[in-house]
């Protein structure tokens, strides 16, 4: 696999990872127990986490060195 195959791979299993937090965060917010909300928090973060990840790379265009031949 190419490095630009590899760094695109990160870049939608970070994606994936994030959608998949979204979801399971609308599923939380309906439920009314405190542990939901713990949980909510937690995966709030994560998502900051995963979102700033995927903007600073996507932004700077930071391709691995032999991504582009």
């Amino acid at each position: 696999m190419s490095a630009l195959e590899t760094y695109l791979e990160k870049m939608q299993g970070d994606a994936a990872a994030l959608e998949a937090i979204a979801r399971a965060m609308r599923a939380l917010s309906t439920r009314e127990e405190e542990d939901a909300r713990a949980l909510l928090v937690d995966l709030a973060e994560k998502a900051f986490s995963l979102s700033s990840g995927l903007n600073e790379s996507l932004d700077i265009v930071n391709l691995p060195k032999g991504a582009v031949a």
